[in-house]
């Protein structure tokens, strides 16, 4: 009789356990969610992996001002080339296309891009310069869902 009672208090607690673990689990999922919403789902992943690195101050600073300058460029780029986009659609539309304002405009199109992407080296260059080799080898080995 003693050890069925045990047995039901011990089911219990472990019942009571896993509902407490259960409602923290769905607090961690609520608050991640709202963070999401307010800051958008890359800000919170980048913010997740920059305390797994535990940076210093100075190097939160140098990242920051970094970031900053990265964003600015990324705005400049993203909005002339939805601009050029905007413009060759345009001239798509014309009865007679031009050719060669056409072939302007994927070139053009074409330099943007490459741009975008020489930034994006450049920028994880000038993350990577910030970081110790121990940082640097959590990033490395981070799964790709984690990133």
């Amino acid at each position: 009789m003693k050890s069925k009672i045990v047995l039901i208090l011990l089911g219990l607690v472990l019942l009571n356990g896993g509902t407490v673990f259960a409602r923290e689990r769905h607090e961690d999922r609520m608050k991640m969610k709202m963070l999401k919403e307010a800051h958008g789902e890359k800000a919170v992943h980048r913010k997740m992996i920059m305390e797994k690195l535990e940076l210093t101050d100075e190097q939160k600073e140098k990242l920051s001002e970094h970031q900053h300058q990265n964003q600015r460029k990324n705005i400049a780029n993203r909005n002339e080339l939805q601009l050029k986009h905007y413009d060759l659609k345009y001239e798509l539309k014309n009865k007679e296309i031009d050719t060669q304002k056409v072939n302007k405009l994927i070139d053009e199109i074409t330099e943007i891009q490459k741009q975008i992407l020489i930034n994006k080296v450049e920028s994880l260059k000038k993350f990577r310069e910030v970081l110790t080799e121990e940082q640097w080898d959590k990033i490395r080995h981070m799964k790709v869902d984690e990133l």
